[in-house]
């Protein structure tokens, strides 16, 4: 009787611990079978980083264990601060979820790191796939308020479009306003890019800063048609896509003004990259990292990307992780200096 009552004892925990397996003990095809995969998008549907949703949707699916069919989630805010906090905070971190967030997103979690703020996450801890493009931004000016030069840009006063303070069109303004001693008020609440085009055409913002990926597909026809100037350009090194066109921080004389804005250059390296979310589990995180390099190497969406004239300089998730990291791992003496110059309190 004993010796029944343990078997049946056993029998029972065994079924218990089979039941309470967790759901990512199933394979990774076995769970992206059938399943569709949101990718969330900090911004509007019109601007580049809809396009670059809406091709890598087209194509990554193929690559992943199950075939899942992937589909973009627009939830624009606050310069992608919206996105980022809902997808760490409420969205599922099974694999299910994947999203691309503002570039400057580590730039800003490092600017307010040990202050009160909205950020609610830590990039440290995204699992990065990889990234599209880089982002380097270029500030351009209208032509027709007369901003066709540098020089120019002293003469009156400066109305930039952004989407908030987090934002690289309220960044990089204000950045450059303060290391070029220019008088720039920056207007926010911009959803997207496509809204901040739209605005420089209809005169709202005399200047505007947006990633070069962006001017070299949605508002290509704004240079093209001289309806804005590129002026300077926002990276590390002087961009491919504009090889005659200054960087920030060649333009500013005080070292402590190029220290800064090489800093904030340093968001292009992110770019326009994906991730899945703190605790997604590592099975399928090295899947979608192994079809996020397949997706950028596939032909066909390669031929895609040509066809739709996108920029690309696509990098694997260490690479990405590598760029976020350092950003992180800034020095308090310049987070301290780019905060004052920010504004940010």
């Amino acid at each position: 009787m004993r010796k029944s009552s343990r078997v049946l004892t056993s029998a029972a925990i065994s079924l218990s611990l089979f039941a309470a397996m967790p759901a990512n003990s199933e394979s990774v095809e076995d769970f992206y079978k059938g399943k569709t995969v949101t990718v969330l998008v900090g911004f509007g549907a019109g601007g580049g980083f809809g396009l670059y949703s809406r091709t890598l949707a087209e194509h990554m699916g193929k690559h992943i264990p199950g075939h899942p069919d992937l589909q973009p989630q627009f939830m624009p805010g606050a310069g992608g601060l919206k996105a980022a906090n809902y997808y760490a905070n409420v969205s599922p971190d099974d694999g299910s979820v994947m999203a691309i967030v503002s570039q400057t997103g580590p730039l800003n979690q490092r600017l307010m790191t040990g202050r009160d703020s909205n950020i609610k996450h830590d990039f440290a801890k995204f699992q990065w796939l990889g990234r599209l493009v880089t982002m380097e931004a270029g500030y351009v000016g209208r032509v027709a308020s007369g901003l066709t030069t540098v020089d120019a840009l002293r003469t009156q006063k400066l109305n930039a479009c952004a989407a908030g303070k987090s934002h690289q069109g309220y960044i990089n303004a204000q950045s450059i306003s303060d290391a070029l001693k220019l008088d720039t008020n920056v207007i926010v609440g911009y959803p997207g890019s496509k809204d901040m085009m739209l605005a420089i055409e209809r005169g709202e913002c005399n200047v505007l800063a947006l990633s070069l990926s962006t001017w070299e597909t949605r508002g290509k026809h704004l240079i093209t048609n001289k309806v804005v100037a590129p002026l300077m350009t926002i990276h590390t090194q002087r961009s491919k896509f504009w090889p005659d066109v200054p960087t920030t921080w060649e333009l500013a004389e005080d070292p402590d003004d190029k220290a800064v804005l090489k800093f904030i250059a340093g968001y292009a390296g992110v770019g326009r990259a994906y991730s899945l979310p703190p605790g997604a589990p590592a099975d399928r995180v090295a899947a979608m990292q192994k079809a996020f390099v397949a997706t950028y190497e596939d032909p066909d969406f390669l031929a895609t990307v040509k066809k739709r004239k996108m920029p690309l300089n696509p990098a694997p998730g260490p690479v990405v992780k590598e760029h976020v990291m350092e950003t992180l791992n800034a020095s308090d003496q310049i987070v301290a200096r780019t905060r004052k110059v920010l504004d940010y309190k």
